[in-house]
């Protein structure tokens, strides 16, 4: 079973997560861009202002949200960069959050004078 995060966005949000992993995905090239279009923008496209997407795909909407902020920032628009580098970090918190509730558990134990750890 997969498990996924639900992030929910708002229409204007959502906007500039299709623009920024379309352009990314232009960018794209060999097995980075089949990979990155068959999960990542797939899912994008099929969503309707929730992502349900894993780690892996929420890293790469993040990282399609600061090409398209850097793009801004270097043309001038800085308060347009701004408002992507800011999506691009609440996502990145978001998975962070998902990954740290729903990651393996760790367990450490004493074990003949040290310390060591296991993936429960």
């Amino acid at each position: 079973m997969r498990t996924a995060a639900t992030i929910k966005l708002f229409p204007a949000e959502m906007s500039m997560v299709r623009r920024s992993t379309r352009l990314l995905s232009n960018h794209l090239k060999g097995w980075n861009k089949r990979l990155f279009d068959s999960t990542t923008l797939k899912r994008v496209n099929e969503s309707s202002g929730t992502l349900v997407m894993d780690g892996m795909e929420l890293k790469d909407v993040a990282r399609a949200l600061r090409k398209q902020g850097w793009f801004f920032y270097n043309s001038g628009h800085k308060a347009e960069a701004k408002i992507y580098f800011e999506l691009a970090q609440w996502i990145k918190e978001q998975r962070t959050q998902f990954q740290q509730e729903n990651g393996p558990k760790i367990k450490t134990a004493a074990s003949a004078g040290t310390l060591t750890a296991a993936i429960v």
